[in-house]
């Protein structure tokens, strides 16, 4: 059930943050959501709506768990990444296969989180923020896959402070897989030249050209990537 219900009056959220902001939940955890509202023609879902980082209100979309280095890893990782499906739970311990955005209203979320967490059970501690007060209608993996090497947006990246326009992974010298800048840095995904630490990528952009970007935590098993919306 999407609704909530208390002394016979009744709402319907379209998303996490309306679950957030109404007070109907404040625990992580799988919520009802109507995203166009009970007459509209989409329909409800379940979803895991992420209330303990950032303020709350994240609909996770997207999840996955470390991976091993190689060609093989780095491609499943795009393979789930170029496809989209329906809105549905997206858990912290799961390995999604796509990004399920498909029935929600991009244009009613502003704000995109691509994470990296040390756990599955922990909050996202390192990630990029995109934010369009336009809506996330269009912007390229949340609304279907863009190509190669294309522009995604302006990301403000924590924890180092900086703001970097980054685009998808480039066809060139396969695997560059997710997010990445300049000739080409990956942040988060896999990058064909690994750093010190390991070929997958979380958050460091201070990093030496032209490596995978990514802190010595990489290299302790256990961590996982995820894409959430507010």
């Amino acid at each position: 059930m999407s609704n909530y219900c208390h002394e016979g009056l009744c709402v319907t959220p379209h998303h996490c943050r309306d679950i957030r902001d109404l007070g109907l939940e404040s625990e992580d955890g799988v919520y009802g959501i109507d995203p166009d509202g009970q007459d509209g023609p989409l329909p409800p879902a379940q979803v895991f709506c992420e209330m303990t980082f950032n303020g709350g209100g994240w609909q996770a979309v997207y999840n996955m768990m470390d991976k091993p280095i190689g060609e093989a890893a780095a491609q499943a990782m795009l393979d789930s990444l170029i496809v989209n499906a329906p809105a549905g739970p997206v858990l912290p311990d799961s390995n999604s296969p796509a990004i399920l955005t498909e029935g929600l209203v991009l244009a009613d979320f502003t704000e995109a989180v691509f994470g990296w967490a040390p756990t599955s059970g922990s909050d996202v501690a390192r990630y990029g923020r995109l934010e369009s007060q336009a809506g996330l209608s269009g912007v390229c993996y949340l609304d279907g896959f863009c190509g190669a090497g294309v522009e995604v947006g302006d990301f403000d990246i924590v924890p180092t402070g900086n703001t970097r326009t980054l685009r998808t992974g480039d066809d060139d010298d396969f695997p560059h897989v997710g997010l990445g800048y300049d000739e080409q840095i990956m942040l988060w995904g896999y990058d064909r030249q690994a750093s010190i630490f390991s070929n997958w990528a979380n958050w460091n952009d201070q990093g030496m050209c032209c490596k995978a970007g990514n802190i010595e935590a990489i290299e302790v098993p256990g961590w996982r990537y995820t894409i959430y919306v507010r």
